[in-house]
């Protein structure tokens, strides 16, 4: 009997310390469901601001947040003409509001609505008369006015031996000009509903080009372009049948 009574009470501890280090263990669990800045926000994208400086008019900042948690982000010194980059990747907080740029540049931020807040040494809000210039506004998604750098062409990552190819589209008679990893090109561009676009009139240098280059495969993909699709800081364009024909990234610390 004492022996069944000795085993009912050890059986009973048992279940007892397991629930006790069960509700521990979910204690120290994260939290990873519910809306945040990380899950509700379109976060990715480019941010820009000056920040304070204490010897100098301010320090401009571009960061680029991409939605594979890297970064890049350029430093300017006003009128000291000295100027910093880094990359490198991110990370997010437990409850999703707040990143942490790696070691690199070593900086973190509250995520808002088209916002980044700059916090302090020990991740607080700054205060102050100073602290509206510790915000980064982001930019709008624009296609026009960029230097778009061509990346991919056909699904193939683009080689080329001399110049990086680009494509600048701008608003002032719709016109279009780039480069192919040779030669300069031109030509216009019309836009039309639902992201349609079409290139025409293209012409170009006649430079003789040595070595590999994607130019006919670049100026290919122009022709038969009819429409695109844009994020924040890339731009595909696409045949009829909704192929990708070639693929852009905005080199934005071109100015």
């Amino acid at each position: 009997m004492r022996n069944s009574v000795s085993l009912s009470i050890l059986l009973i501890l048992s279940i007892f310390s397991i629930s006790c280090a069960s509700q521990k263990k979910q204690a120290k669990t994260p939290a990873t469901v519910g809306d945040n800045s990380m899950t509700s926000l379109d976060w990715n994208g480019i941010y820009r601001g000056i920040l304070p400086c204490a010897d100098c008019p301010g320090i401009k900042i571009q960061l680029l947040l991409n939605s594979d948690m890297t970064y890049k982000v350029k430093t300017s010194y006003l009128e000291r003409g000295t100027e910093y980059e880094s990359e490198g990747s991110f990370s997010w907080n437990e409850t999703g509001n707040i990143i942490a740029l790696d070691s690199n540049f070593n900086q973190k931020y509250l995520v808002g609505e088209n916002r980044l807040i700059q916090l302090d040494g020990e991740g607080n809000r700054i205060t102050g008369d100073l602290a509206p210039r510790y915000i980064l506004e982001k930019e709008h998604i624009e296609l026009t006015g960029k230097n778009w750098k061509l990346i991919m062409l056909n699904e193939k990552p683009v080689k080329s031996e001399a110049k990086q190819p680009f494509m600048i589209l701008t608003n002032e008679e719709s016109k279009v000009n780039g480069n192919t990893g040779c030669n300069n090109f031109f030509g216009t561009y019309k836009l039309t509903a639902a992201n349609e676009i079409r290139f025409s009139q293209l012409g170009m240098t006649k430079m003789a080009c040595i070595g590999d280059n994607p130019e006919r495969e670049y100026i290919e993909a122009l022709d038969k372009t009819t429409n695109y699709s844009l994020t924040t800081n890339e731009l595909i364009l696409k045949d009829d049948s909704g192929n990708n024909l070639a693929k852009f990234e905005e080199d934005y610390f071109l100015e």
